[in-house]
């Protein structure tokens, strides 16, 4: 996708937002550790890929290191004590197996298939640039159910960062900035959404979202509401009907009961009702 439409008003509210988040949160301690998180987690990703696939050339089997090194999990202590990779950009909370098969998606003799079927999608990927291995993986449910971008994404991008991180936070954002929903996290369109990201980034013009870290940290920024959350809490047409169950009690719409937290938010409220009411912008 060679361009995208932004409207005017739109495009000064990102201005706005991504000027917040760069004073309140990017440029402060908080943000700056949040920052050199990236690089941290960059190394120990590598490291993990080129251990997984000596182990595999060796013919040693490999499927847990898969799973617990190649997918990113939520820095909690049960997380901590079974060693698994905590990301910077986690999709899974709790024991990704007892889940999934709580969920009736997958079976305990299974997988060690999943496990292959996830390092033979990377090395695809990245050692051959064979996109058409998305929608392989993807189309074999006995292996894919429940298993979309997000888990995939973010080792993907530490492998290569021109591999966009596409998780619900990047999926919310994007389709704020473009009032529709343009991106979702289907594994088959990655590599056109990774380009309608890219369009974005280029057409909003705001230096430092060149950088991929600090654009997935905004993305969080704007989801986040102890943060902006301005994608995420303030725009109907960002609640996805298809939202990872570990985020479902998370999901809120602006009501009646939620005040503006800030002047830049109120003057977005007061704009979207009068865009309701007729009137002109």
């Amino acid at each position: 996708m060679d361009s995208v439409k932004i409207s005017e008003s739109r495009r000064l509210l990102i201005q706005t937002f991504a000027n917040e988040f760069k004073n309140t949160y990017l440029m402060e301690p908080k943000g700056q550790k949040h920052l050199a998180l990236y690089n941290k987690e960059r190394e120990q990703v590598k490291k993990y890929w080129a251990d997984i696939k000596e182990k595999k050339e060796k013919g040693k089997e490999y499927y847990k290191d898969v799973l617990e090194k190649l997918l990113p999990y939520q820095d909690t202590r049960n997380n901590r004590e079974r060693g698994v990779r905590i990301s910077v950009m986690p999709a899974i909370t709790k024991d990704l197996m007892m889940w999934f098969e709580g969920a009736n998606w997958q079976t305990r003799e299974n997988w060690p298939k999943v496990g292959h079927a996830i390092f033979d999608l990377y090395y695809e990927i990245i050692e051959n640039e064979n996109y058409s291995a998305f929608k392989k993986f993807e189309d074999n449910t006995e292996v894919s159910k429940g298993i979309k971008s997000g888990f995939l994404s973010p080792t993907l991008f530490f492998l290569n960062s021109k591999y966009r991180v596409l998780n619900n936070k990047t999926v919310l954002t994007i389709n704020f900035i473009l009032e529709r929903r343009a991106i979702g996290r289907e594994l088959t369109s990655y590599m056109d959404n990774v380009s309608v990201i890219n369009a974005v980034v280029k057409d909003l013009q705001i230096d430092f979202f060149n950088e991929p870290e600090k654009f997935d940290m905004f993305c969080h920024f704007m989801c986040d509401k102890r943060l902006g959350g301005y994608a995420k809490y303030i725009d109907k047409i960002n609640v996805d009907p298809e939202i990872d169950i570990e985020e479902e009690g998370e999901i809120k719409i602006l009501d009646g009961e939620f005040a503006p937290t800030g002047h830049w938010e109120a003057i977005y409220y007061i704009t979207q009702i009068g865009k309701k009411l007729g009137y002109k912008t």
